[in-house]
């Protein structure tokens, strides 16, 4: 043990954060100001303002600042991506996305206090917010509705949420985030193109579908395909002197995106996208 923060920070090579969201902010910041390459939960802050402060610290210190948008490594959201980037779909037209599962318990609800998580739409779907852009590139406009579960005025952001987004090539997709669902966790996709369909339900044990033909199936994996190991050691690579495999910026593109949708939720307005602040 060691009495001091700082202390162990002299004593690492890099640092993995993964506090409540309104804590992100101050711990890597602190960590970033020690010189450390930090790997950091998502949302990677709760503003814009904050992950630009932190964006620009990590730069003037020679450090990266690696999100931890862990969907990057699941083989069914890797291979979909290729699947489309390789013309499997034709062009891309409409997408589906769903991630949901029971309410999640953090100590003292923090989960459940918007102010410090942002609900289902800064903890959840920024998930999916990342994939969207990664895969379909630049949004120009979001349009979001959501409710929260026995609370007085259900119509406000908190525990579902249901989102249309317009990319700038046209496509649509719709992403449904839920901490409401009964059955447990739970994530499916559909992307549909003027030559195919992909699909992909975690629930099922077929894996990825294209067009009717089973692909990259999610459900004989061994160790070296889990996600969350993959993530691991790509920031591994990154203490080695690798680049990260998603930049700061990628994050804050996805927080910029889940952020938009917020107020879309809070005022039932359609949110147009800054350019410069819709994709990277």
């Amino acid at each position: 043990a060691v009495p001091t923060a700082e202390e162990l920070l002299a004593a690492v090579d890099g640092v993995v954060i993964a506090v409540p969201t309104d804590a992100h902010y101050a711990c890597a910041r602190q960590a970033l100001e020690a010189g450390k390459h930090v790997l950091l939960e998502k949302p990677i802050t709760r503003s814009l303002e904050q992950a630009d402060e932190l964006i620009a610290l990590a730069q003037a210190k020679g450090v990266h600042l690696v999100p931890a948008h862990v969907s990057r490594f699941f083989p069914e959201f890797v291979a979909a991506r290729d699947r489309v980037n390789k013309g499997a779909v034709g062009t891309p037209a409409a997408i589906r996305v769903y991630r949901g599962g029971k309410a999640p318990q953090g100590t003292e609800g923090w989960f459940q206090n918007l102010a410090r998580s942002g609900g289902v739409i800064l903890d959840l779907a920024v998930h999916d917010f990342d994939w969207l852009l990664w895969t379909f590139g630049p949004v120009e406009r979001i349009y979001c509705r959501s409710v929260r579960m026995g609370a007085e005025a259900r119509d406000v952001p908190g525990d579902y949420a249901l989102a249309t987004i317009t990319f700038q090539n046209g496509a649509v997709a719709h992403l449904e985030s839920c901490w409401m669902d009964p059955l447990g966790f739970n994530i499916a996709f559909e992307v549909a193109g003027s030559e195919g369909l992909i699909s992909f339900d975690a629930r099922a044990v077929a894996g990825l579908r294209i067009t009717g033909a089973v692909q990259a199936s999610g459900t004989n994996r061994d160790a070296s395909d889990d996600p969350f190991y993959g993530q691991a050691k790509m920031f591994g690579a990154v203490l080695q002197g690798a680049a990260p495999t998603v930049s700061a910026q990628e994050g804050r593109a996805a927080l910029a995106l889940a952020l938009a949708a917020e107020e879309s939720a809070n005022t039932h307005r359609v949110i147009v996208m800054d350019p410069a602040t819709a994709s990277v």
